[in-house]
């Protein structure tokens, strides 16, 4: 049977991270997509550093989904 204890820190992982998520974009966002340098002057980013900005946000879906499943597949192994 699965422990109860991994399915609530499961939920307060993914709970966490949907929370953030604004926190990443917000701080990406203008970065990857404007001219910007964080003491208001304007600075550009272009080529593989907007893209790799850009994809910023998809790596972090990626990481938490990845991270949720290792954790769930690891609860389930040691429930059996």
């Amino acid at each position: 049977m699965v422990n109860i204890k991994s399915i609530i820190g499961i939920v307060i992982v993914i709970v966490v991270a949907v929370v953030l998520f604004p926190l990443v974009q917000d701080t990406i966002g203008p970065m990857a997509y404007d001219n910007y340098s964080g003491d208001g002057e304007s600075a550009t980013t272009n080529g593989s550093t907007q893209t790799l900005l850009q994809q910023v946000p998809l790596f972090y879906v990626l990481g938490v989904v990845l991270a949720v499943i290792g954790f769930a597949l690891v609860s389930i192994k040691d429930a059996t």
